[in-house]
């Protein structure tokens, strides 16, 4: 009996020595590091531990250096500051990535500028191809006018030209590009949308919102090739800043074919969470895709559409006038003509569990997507939805409380009060910029307008959200968070401690 007893003894023995010896080794460490681990018990570390994807383990360097093996890569990060990745919660990523070889206006100072950058990118461009990209702000220049077709025609020959503006809500075509589109002096608006027009009544080359459409159906469609190859550039340029997690809003089906395929290569270095057109939640809901349904990398699930416009275009729907043109409130998007239309295909949306999240500006446009949220709320019952308005930039007094009522989250940029804040005022008037994200600045500092508006949504229990509602244009992009810092980044990836980084709206 003795020794069965001993030999129970030595079997239990060995198979603790088996276990011990089969603990997985690091497949990285990172040590000397000044970590920030974005944890209240733990807020510093001087090292971490990553097997796979995945941190495994942060603490002192005695404690990290017990998961080092044969096989694992060690990275001396020489005291320096080591962060968990970023999201950004609004992106346009394969635009961005297709923008990083497009012309660059973002920052031309004047129309000459412009039309210099325009006459060098037309050199570089193949016949039968457009100019595209541009993110142009007329603002910044001397005289503060939209440009014209006049402006670029004689640098673009037989090129066709459509450059967007800064905020993607008008842009600039050519001549041939409105030749190209079949648009001219007898082609009407279309709802949501204006075409501008000089005293003759023929297009001036700017198109606002929905009228765009008219144009952008005669570019033609990015082929899959190229679509790999903005994917590629955009992943590379998010890795650069640390960026490992993006939503991209208003994706095509085609750049969520092109994120499967790179994820199948093992190419996907930032994890994506694609947000369809609301218009086309059907797509979705009819082979029962559920909010964050996919893998670690890549998720659908979720729908967004547009109610307005923007500030900068004058095309954010308001309850008044804009101060500056005074018989102008604004415009509804296509999708709200009626609202409700878009409130029969969001109620749908949610009842098919697809998150909604929804692009308002203006204050009319906002709280009528607000009442939108409340009859879905009391049709269906609060479920978590996490309803979400995209920028909910200038907000009426009365719709402070209704978002923290029914649960919807502002998802704001700080940029729009940073960018917009040099003119918000003349657009919009002293009294309605209080209620602004961008109201103070020209009073105070950018982050003071910010602190403040985020003051007033945290006192009323609302939640709220920053993220850059960028492409990835020059810097321009993904994350731009002012103050200094350095990153740590290495094989290409910038790791997330844990599970923080899963992409669940």
């Amino acid at each position: 009996m003795k020794c069965k007893f001993a030999l129970c003894v030595l079997v239990i023995m060995a198979t603790l020595d088996a276990n011990a010896e089969s603990k997985p080794s690091a497949t990285l460490i990172v040590t000397n590091a000044a970590v920030y681990t974005v944890d209240k018990q733990q807020p510093k570390a001087e090292a971490v531990a990553v097997i796979g994807d995945r941190i495994v383990a942060v603490g002192s360097h005695a404690d990290i250096d017990l998961w080092r093996g044969p096989q694992t890569k060690v990275i001396d990060a020489g005291g320096k500051l080591l962060l968990p990745g970023f999201n950004d919660a609004h992106v346009h990523f394969i635009q961005g990535g297709a923008q990083l070889v497009q012309v660059d206006l973002v920052d031309a100072a004047t129309p000459e500028e412009f039309a210099r950058r325009v006459a060098t990118q037309v050199k570089k461009t193949p016949k039968g191809e457009w100019i595209l990209g541009g993110r142009w702000d007329e603002t910044k220049w001397p005289k503060p006018e939209l440009p014209t077709k006049d402006l670029v025609d004689p640098v673009t020959g037989d090129i066709p030209l459509f450059v967007e503006r800064y905020d993607g809500h008008e842009a600039l075509a050519n001549s041939v590009a409105m030749k190209l589109a079949g648009v001219d002096a007898k082609t009407p608006d279309v709802p949501g949308g204006v075409i501008m027009r000089d005293a003759s009544g023929n297009p001036t080359g700017v198109f606002k919102d929905a009228a765009m459409t008219l144009i952008y159906k005669a570019i033609p469609p990015m082929t899959h090739e190229q679509r790999l190859r903005a994917a590629r550039g955009a992943l590379k340029h998010a890795a650069s800043l640390g960026v490992t997690s993006v939503q991209h809003m208003n994706p095509e089906f085609a750049d969520v074919a092109a994120y499967s395929e790179l994820a199948e290569k093992g190419e996907l270095t930032t994890r994506i969470y694609a947000v369809p057109m609301e218009t086309d939640w059907r797509d979705q809901a009819k082979v029962g895709i559920r909010r964050a349904w996919g893998s670690s990398y890549l998720r659908l699930g979720a729908v967004k559409g547009y109610a307005d416009g923007s500030l900068g275009s004058r095309t954010a729907y308001m309850f008044e006038p804009f101060t500056d043109d005074p018989g102008n409130r604004g415009l509804l998007s296509d999708e709200m003509h009626p609202p409700s239309a878009m409130r029969d295909r969001l109620m749908q949306a949610d009842a098919a569990g697809l998150q909604l999240r929804v692009h308002a500006i203006g204050d009319r446009g906002i709280s009528m997507m607000l009442d939108i949220f409340a009859d879905i709320e009391k049709e269906h019952g609060y479920h978590d939805q996490r309803f979400a308005i995209e920028h909910a930039q200038h907000m009426a007094r009365k719709d402070f409380e209704r978002f923290a009522k029914l649960h919807v989250i502002a998802s704001m940029q700080p940029y729009h009060a940073i960018d917009d804040g040099r003119w918000a005022e003349g657009r919009l008037g002293r009294d309605r910029t209080r209620y602004s994200d961008a109201g103070r600045l020209r009073r105070s500092h950018a982050r003071n307008a910010r602190r403040e508006k985020s003051r007033r949504l945290d006192s009323r229990g609302k939640h709220y959200a920053a993220r850059s509602d960028r492409s990835l244009h020059h810097g321009r992009g993904l994350c731009r968070i002012s103050g200094k810092r350095e990153r740590l980044r290495f094989a290409g990836k910038t790791r997330r401690h844990g599970d923080s980084e899963r992409q669940h709206l």
